[in-house]
């Protein structure tokens, strides 16, 4: 995997690696952005190393006339639409003594004030439009407000050079950014990220395969690639500013004032010559609903990624028929995984597997039955992986992350959900719900399936429909999907069957709660709807859990059970 034009990036600050290639090869493209903020079809701007670097200079030294030079420990919040702002803020921050952090729009007010208290923010970078939902946000936490230049006015005005005469060695215990977790299972939580972090990710995406190997990475290198991933998210620090200055690759941007979809995906692949596109799962499942989306896209990108959760096998499996399908695995904490799987492996087959490199060093620890979750140990050798430069007193890190073994590929492993998944009835017996959710939700009647155990003598389950299916009454629709659950029972054991009884669909006023990565979080939607699961407790109990057939169309304060 040579680095092609890029210098040796080891133990580099990125914002020496993004100068030096300004300097070196000032016309090579980092990014390529729309010209229109709401379409593909007006083309792109090719955007240069030595055109970021310039606007890197502009940012840092506003920041600097705004809040004074910062001294590395000071965090300022962003939120803004989602253009190249984000990278232009990332390292600009860090080139004036400060970093960033960027969080989620999904966040209630709230959530989002915690995390600033959490991070001792005192300051909130506010761009023009100002977006309608951070007056809430402000008004539950106040904050200090420096408004930012427009992208045009960034990349088209020149600017003095502002020197970072940072060494990496002083640097590198240094904040580069601070992202913060899904919240799924409560509040978000910050994670410092260092620029040993990054240190760490450059040697991991670096690392030679084994003999008979290849990496799954290699494909992310010196191409083009277009990233449908939340910009306050680590995939895009990861995708969009580490790969980049890194490997050579050029991202393309989505337009900024639309928010990511199938179709867009679609038009992204006709307007522009791109390798590989990385989506999340909700847009992969999204493409499986369309096949002419997908016809579109195949017929112009050859690869596809999915990162952030996982997807149902009919699914991948009908969708690496058209177009080579691959799953990324990564996390917030951990960075990238460096995958392998062996060279001889045919394209389109086992896209839902992926061995580790061997100096990750990850291990399975079975959890129950035939499921594991992978754990990183420490390596005695020169490469510390970068869990540890986030947990630096650590030994090994459970990654929560649940795994079964590939039934004939020996090292290769299929990623099956999170522990966080992992049910604990009462009798504590234990269940994985994910087969059975997945299941139920290829139903073309079902949005997302939610089971529903820990803590309760038997299973339910929570619906939530597709926006069709409310053209027919709850009971008509429960009894077209009723199929789909009943065939989940072979999968069961007696506790986690699903009864018609204890079968609650959701109403339009509260859907579930996503995180922001799209995927539903149990905990949180489980608690909006335990009301509703007393209520149906309650009835079960009074007509006898034991019939299937018992359940009525009951309401409990709009809920339809």
């Amino acid at each position: 995997m040579a680095r092609g034009s890029h210098p040796q990036s080891r133990n580099k600050v990125l914002i020496h690696v993004l100068d030096d290639i300004a300097r070196d090869n000032p016309s090579k493209i980092f990014a390529e952005i729309p010209n229109s903020p709401t379409t593909f079809a007006d083309g792109f701007r090719k955007v240069t190393y030595q055109e970021l670097s310039n606007a890197v200079n502009g940012i840092a030294a506003h920041l600097e006339r705004g809040l004074g030079k910062g001294k590395s420990t000071e965090t300022l919040a962003y939120i803004g639409l989602q253009d190249l702002r984000y990278v232009i803020l990332l390292l600009g921050a860090v080139k004036a003594g400060y970093s960033m952090l960027f969080f989620s729009p999904r966040f209630p007010p709230l959530a989002a004030a915690t995390l600033f208290r959490q991070t001792g923010i005192k300051t909130i970078l506010i761009s023009n439009p100002r977006l309608p939902f951070l007056a809430p946000i402000l008004e539950q936490h106040p904050l200090q407000e420096l408004g930012i230049p427009d992208l045009q006015a960034l990349l088209d005005t020149e600017y003095p050079h502002y020197a970072y005469n940072v060494s990496f060695e002083e640097a590198r215990n240094q904040p580069f950014i601070t992202v913060h977790t899904s919240g799924s299972t409560g509040f978000p939580k910050p994670i410092i990220a260092t620029h040993d972090w990054v240190a760490s990710i450059a040697e991991e995406i670096y690392l030679e395969p084994p003999e008979g190997y290849m990496s799954t990475l290699k494909p992310l290198f010196d191409t083009k690639i277009y990233f449908q991933f939340p910009f306050f998210h680590m995939s895009f620090v990861i995708g969009n500013v580490i790969l980049p200055l890194l490997t050579g690759t050029t991202v393309v941007y989505p337009p900024a004032g639309v928010p990511p979809s199938a179709t867009s995906v679609a038009e992204v692949a006709e307007a522009n010559d791109i390798s590989l596109i990385a989506l999340s799962p909700l847009t992969i499942l999204q493409l499986h609903q369309d096949d002419k989306l997908l016809d579109r896209i195949a017929a112009r990108v050859p690869r596809l990624l999915y990162s952030g959760g996982d997807i149902p096998t009919a699914v991948g499996d009908a969708l690496s028929k058209k177009v080579h399908l691959a799953n990324a695995m990564a996390s917030t904490e951990c960075g990238i995984y460096h995958g392998i799987v062996p060279a001889s492996l045919p394209v389109g087959t086992a896209w839902h597997s992926l061995g580790f490199h061997p100096a990750s060093n990850v291990t399975f620890v079975q959890r129950e039955g035939d499921i594991y979750e992978a754990i990183i140990r420490r390596t005695e050798n020169k490469h510390t992986q970068p869990i540890f430069r986030i947990f630096p007193d650590k030994q090994e890190y459970a990654t929560g992350d649940l795994y079964r073994r590939h039934s004939q590929l020996e090292g290769l492993w299929d990623h099956q959900g999170r522990n966080d998944d992992m049910l604990v009835f009462a009798s504590g017996e234990k269940f994985w719900p994910v087969d059975v959710e997945s299941r139920i939700s290829q139903h073309p009647s079902v949005s997302e399936a939610l089971v529903i155990g820990t803590g309760r003598q038997r299973a339910a389950l929570l619906l939530e429909l597709q926006p069709t299916a409310g053209e027919r009454t709850t009971k008509e629709t429960l009894d077209e999907v009723w199929p789909a659950i009943e065939a989940t029972h072979a999968m069961c054991s007696p506790a986690a069957r699903i009864l018609r009884a204890f079968v609650v669909v959701s109403d339009q006023e509260r859907p579930f709660v996503k995180t922001p990565k799209g995927t539903v979080a149990r905990g949180p939607t489980a608690t909006l709807y335990a009301a509703a699961l007393a209520e149906l407790d309650r009835a079960a109990t009074q007509r006898g859990v034991a019939a299937p057939e018992s359940a009525v169309e009951i309401s409990t304060g709009g809920v339809q059970l």
